[in-house]
């Protein structure tokens, strides 16, 4: 994958967190605990081949952003709801990655975010980590 496409990847989910969701993300030089997080994966195809971008939020990061969107968490606390909106913020992230890169007149296409139940951590050539608040974020692909 491209240098390009990294830098895109982590200024969308700085612009959809800090401007859409108005939270304030820091990256973690530590990792946390991958196991407590929803993850979903998202495929990005661009003119040199294709990258399967996982994005990783912990419950209180998806109850914090339901609280956003919803004004209450109450009626979005279902696990299913929350993979739902899990999906809906990961698709927000790569659709924005994609206007970064037709911006710079390069194409690309995005898939549509599935859940990941099981994930190989090994897998990954990058783990980036990020605080929101007193909640957790992952980017691995």
């Amino acid at each position: 994958m491209k240098n390009y496409i990294k830098h895109y990847i982590f200024q969308s989910l700085y612009d959809i967190f800090d401007v859409t969701f108005n939270i304030k993300i820091n990256a973690l030089a530590k990792p946390l605990n991958d196991k407590k997080l929803f993850v979903s994966a998202v495929k990005l195809t661009d003119d040199e081949g294709e990258v399967l971008i996982h994005i990783g939020l912990s419950k209180n990061t998806l109850d914090e952003i339901a609280t956003i969107f919803f004004g209450t968490q109450d009626d979005y606390s279902d696990d299913d709801e929350l993979k739902d909106l899990l999906k809906e913020v990961s698709n927000m992230i790569v659709g924005k990655v994609k206007v970064l890169i037709s911006d710079a007149s390069m194409n690309a296409t995005v898939g549509i975010p599935e859940l990941i139940e099981e994930i190989d951590y090994d897998s990954f050539k990058v783990k980036k980590y990020f605080k929101a608040n007193a909640n957790h974020i992952m980017i691995a692909y």
